[in-house]
């Protein structure tokens, strides 16, 4: 079996790749001599917002086909062939430790060869045994990229290390979702301010408010209003390991620690709009908090759909995770 090459793509884009009664999508297998599909309702979780395009056929043909949904979205999304932009597939879950490699060999060798930046999501799509890899660069960057990544997974499937059930369509029925597991087990963004096409989550709430901070010692750390925090989230940190570090974040963190505060706790408040569909799901919040080396624990639901999330550890480290996460809250906000 050949595998196929499946990426998601913003729903509001979707019409633009199908085209006007298919033509679009009808001409680009055609040319491209691919076989692409998009998944209806129904076959994949209603919690995903995005669409799954499959494109199937020769790797020839599927990197054809891929440069044209790249060359189509970045159309609507005005973004330029040479501009660096986003792009996301999925891969199965049980394949992630072979396209990584070793001590991160094999996917450092796909980035060196294809220029592209390379992001792989730290847990599964919800209702999906899939998890999302972003990739960052020009068309061309990003079509070896994806490249790259499916040679993995066709040698996996070559060696009976991978079968056609890995990709197959989800069975909606299979289990049922709650509150906490929604909340608990979802994908991780490039992190950077490219243009693209992350993955997102449905989620009815609305929210603009930029994350505030609360307070520092005195939380215990059980959710506003007096809501436990049991059954949410808990993204434990690397004690003392902060190292993955930029210039600016590593002189931030030096200072701190020379003002010489020890352990303690802080409480921000995030939009749950932005923890449901941006910060859990792409695997941002257990980044941060194996970057801060504070663990990260989310409460319930407070004041203006906003979510308690406090950080506990050293309070170099809990600075920073704050610090870290407001970035993407401002991220989010521009991208409103």
């Amino acid at each position: 079996m050949e595998v196929p090459y499946r990426c998601l793509v913003p729903a509001d884009s979707v019409s633009f790749i199908i085209g006007k009664g298919g033509a679009t999508i009808r001409q680009m297998s055609e040319t491209c001599g691919a076989t692409l599909s998009i998944l209806k309702e129904g076959e994949a979780p209603a919690t995903l917002a995005d669409k799954i395009v499959i494109i199937a056929g020769s790797v020839h043909a599927k990197d054809a086909a891929c440069r044209e949904v790249i060359y189509k979205l970045r159309q609507m999304q005005g973004v330029k062939d040479l501009e660096p932009g986003v792009f996301v597939i999925i891969i199965p879950q049980i394949s992630v430790p072979v396209v990584i490699g070793t001590k991160g060999a094999q996917i450092k060798a796909i980035m060196e060869k294809s220029g592209a930046e390379i992001n792989v999501g730290r847990e599964a799509i919800i209702g999906m045994p899939d998890q999302p890899i972003s990739i960052n660069g020009t068309v061309d960057q990003v079509v070896l990229a994806v490249s790259g990544v499916n040679s993995v997974l066709q040698d996996m499937m070559d060696r009976g290390k991978l079968k056609e059930s890995d990709f197959r369509k989800i069975d909606i029925g299979a289990a049922p979702m709650t509150a906490d597991t929604a909340m608990a087990s979802w994908p991780s963004s490039s992190g950077h301010g490219g243009h693209g096409n992350a993955p997102t989550q449905q989620n009815g709430t609305q929210n603009t408010s930029v994350a505030s901070v609360s307070g520092s010692g005195g939380t215990n750390g059980s959710g506003l209003g007096g809501g436990g925090a049991t059954s949410m989230p808990s993204f434990p940190g690397a004690e003392g390991d902060v190292g993955g570090m930029g210039k600016s974040e590593q002189a931030f963190f030096s200072a701190l620690q020379a003002s010489g505060i020890n352990s303690a706790e802080l409480t921000i408040l995030l939009p749950s709009e932005l923890l449901h569909t941006v910060l859990v799901p792409r695997g941002i919040m257990s980044e941060v908090a194996q970057r801060s080396g504070s663990r990260i624990d989310v409460g319930a639901e407070g004041p203006a759909k906003m979510l308690q999330v406090t950080l506990h550890g050293q309070m170099v480290g809990n600075a920073m995770a704050a610090l870290l996460l407001q970035e993407k809250v401002l991220q989010w906000q521009s991208m409103k």
